[in-house]
């Protein structure tokens, strides 16, 4: 006779009756998406920032959503991130209002994936039979209004090019529930082939979107070994089957890895000094991790610029008492696993989501908040599991009462953060408050020197200098500021700096040369715009060659490089201005006016356009033209006496003495001693007088 296997001894813990939330999941699930548009509704005119500029405002190829292969090509690892970027283009321009709105919905979609995850993690064979499976409901929900609501997640929601960060979630998360829900299913049902496939497809989505995304097959064995296999967890080794699904999906993990092995190589140089590589990287991300986990439980000084020190050593105090907290969390992790599953799994999760940003691959920025947000549904899980339903468990409704002071804070904090994005100035300043940085100065400088508020402008890029003396930026930026600002010599010597400390640069050499050519210096000017073109093969270098070898009278060569210039950017005022001066200067007054026009057409607002057409045609003889030209050019620039002075000498071609008489006086109000303006005068009244 057969023994009977005993029967697994029923729980006599005790729990309170009835739901922790004691609400209808459709009503919930509808407040909870209400809630997430209600905090983001102040987001929708926040501008574009930061690393928006390169991957979308200033990103041609994601402007014709039906080329496709120009933005599929644009990366080989975030095809559909720029897929989608290009796809909001076509609907929106640069509409920020659309942008925003794209990305709301990517976080509500998440937040959805978040409870669907949740309520089918506990369906599965290690879960449904426990306690804790009484309150699946309430507890999928509280995990997705603690997601759509936790502040953490503004930088990968108002953040727009974060929609890379968000989106790669969404696919991610939406792979493992279908992943979930075909493994509970019936295998010999072609509907569960079909969720299956989904499963696959959306994994593909999210591979195709953002890195991090290869950690999904880690992700689908750690499922398979908390959840459905977790009996058997020490016998996997030899069950040939899960070896065989094992081995192929880490295949797809060590791919990855394969194909970004150089980067374990690299050396990267940092804005706060010094560099960093794969070593210092992982050192200084037992320090990085730990304030993800503290932004989790207390989100209070967020920033898009923390100021986290790089680590040399392990035996670092900060990194060693880091790295042992984390081995802590780690071994608690495990000692969890058959005590409670679901924190056991919460804390695994978060380690292998971060597995990609935050090991050995080094990344310039050491630490960004986005990097959140997929680990953090391990978080909440862990956060739900362990903490909120053993509150419900000992204090009963009290917890629901936590819950909703927890919701209301963070809906509060969120409403609040995104307030921060609404301009660059609000946002660097809040980074410079939280924690001055290099890069925080830099940018909100360069904000203010695009705003022309040069003295604002002056003191952020000496202020990131005092922080770092050897940023080359800064001091290309400082330049730039005392060029506009007039004060040639300043702007030289800090441009030279900034060559000194990065000679291989070529756009400190471009800058550097207008200077020279402004100072008269055209031999120099022609050094700076011969090495920046050996560096680099740019518009700018080929227009300051343009200028210095016509300054120089070498005018064949000159019309060469203008027409390099143009080979490159055919539609580039400037160049088409420089050939038109050489042109003029040598006598080819058809030529200049082709190339004046061209400039014109493409730029209205340079009264020098204007100024240089009207001589050109003065030199033809045709005043009336040139008359026209000058008032546009005196328009655009009211106080430049030098249009005002040759406007007047067309009038005295044309015999229009009064006119002639009132653009000298003006003239003469404002600069009594202008050379010839006097005399010209007194010719104009003379001739006016019949004499």
């Amino acid at each position: 006779m057969k023994k009977r296997k005993p029967v697994p001894a029923v729980s006599k813990e005790k729990t309170p009756s009835g739901p922790l939330l004691p609400f209808s999941t459709p009503g919930a699930l509808a407040v909870m998406l209400l809630l997430g548009v209600l905090i983001y509704s102040n987001s929708f005119d926040c501008s574009f920032q930061f690393d928006d500029q390169t991957n979308i405002t200033e990103q041609p190829l994601i402007r014709n959503f039906w080329d496709f292969q120009s933005w599929w090509n644009m990366q080989s690892t975030r095809q559909l991130a720029f897929g989608s970027f290009a796809l909001t283009y076509l609907f929106f321009g640069y509409d920020v209002w659309g942008w925003h709105l794209f990305n709301l919905v990517i976080h509500l979609v998440t937040t959805l994936a978040v409870w669907r995850l949740a309520t089918l993690l506990f369906r599965t064979p290690a879960i449904r039979n426990l306690p804790i499976a009484t309150q699946a409901s309430s507890l999928a929900l509280a995990a997705g209004f603690l997601f759509v609501s936790h502040p953490l997640a503004t930088q990968s929601v108002t953040y727009i090019v974060q929609r890379i960060a968000s989106q790669a979630a969404m696919f991610y998360l939406l792979s493992l529930g279908f992943y979930i829900q075909a493994r509970l299913g019936d295998i010999r049902k072609p509907a569960t082939w079909l969720v299956y496939l989904a499963a696959g497809l959306m994994g593909i989505c999210a591979i195709l979107t953002k890195e991090n995304a290869y950690t999904l097959p880690l992700a689908l064995i750690l499922v398979e070994i908390c959840f459905f296999q977790s009996e058997n967890a020490g016998r996997l080794i030899t069950d040939k089957r899960f070896l065989i699904a094992a081995a192929v999906l880490l295949l797809i993990f060590f791919r990855f890895v394969a194909e970004n092995s150089t980067q374990l190589n690299s050396t990267l140089t940092l804005d706060l000094g010094g560099t960093l590589n794969s070593k210092t990287y992982l050192l200084t991300q037992f320090s990085v991790i730990w304030k993800y986990i503290q932004l989790l439980f207390i989100p209070l000084g967020q920033s898009l610029d923390h100021p986290i020190p790089v680590s040399e050593s392990i035996f670092q105090p900060r990194t060693f008492v880091a790295f042992i907290g984390l081995a802590l969390l780690f071994g608690s992790a495990l000692y969890l696993f058959k005590r409670n599953r679901l924190v056991s799994f919460g804390i695994l999760w978060f380690f292998v989501t971060m597995s990609v940003e935050s090991s050995f691959f080094p990344i310039a920025d050491v630490i960004f908040e986005h990097r959140t947000y997929l680990p953090s549904f391990g978080f909440f899980i862990a956060f739900c599991a362990g903490i909120l339903y053993p509150a419900y468990q000992k204090y009963g409704k009290t917890a629901l009462a936590m819950l909703f002071g927890l919701l209301a804070v963070y809906s509060v904090l969120t409403y609040s953060r995104n307030r921060v994005w609404k301009t660059e100035e609000t946002l660097w300043s809040d980074a410079i408050k939280k924690g001055p940085t290099v890069r925080a100065h830099n940018n909100r400088g360069d904000y203010y020197y695009r705003q022309k508020e040069y003295d604002k402008a002056r003191a952020d890029f000496q202020a990131a200098l005092k922080l770092n003396p050897e940023f080359t930026r800064a001091y290309r930026n400082l330049g730039k500021v005392e060029r506009d600002c007039g004060r040639i010599a300043p702007a030289i010597e800090a441009l030279t700096r900034a060559i000194e400390l990065s000679p291989n640069k070529s756009d400190a050499y471009v800058v550097r040369g207008n200077l020279y050519q402004r100072a008269g210096s055209h031999d120099k000017a022609l050094a700076d715009a011969e090495k920046a073109l050996s560096l680099e093969k740019n518009v700018s270098a080929y227009i300051n060659l343009s200028a210095a070898l016509d300054a120089l009278g070498r005018y064949e060569e000159s019309l060469t490089a203008s027409g390099q210039a143009l080979a490159l950017s055919p539609d580039n005022a400037e160049a088409w201005y420089n050939r038109g001066n050489t042109f003029r200067v040598i006598s080819k007054t058809d030529s200049a006016l082709v190339c004046f026009n061209r400039a014109i057409a493409i730029d209205a607002t340079n009264y020098f356009y204007f100024n240089n057409r009207a001589l050109t045609s003065m030199m033809r003889g045709d005043m009336k033209s040139a008359v026209d030209d000058f008032t546009q050019a005196q328009i655009l620039a009211p106080d430049n006496l030098l249009v005002l002075m040759n406007r007047s000498i067309c009038y005295l071609n044309l015999n229009k003495w009064s006119e002639a008489i009132a653009d000298l006086d003006k003239v003469l109000k404002k600069d009594p001693k202008y050379p010839g303006a006097q005399q010209n005068r007194d010719y104009a009244v003379q001739k006016m007088a019949g004499k």
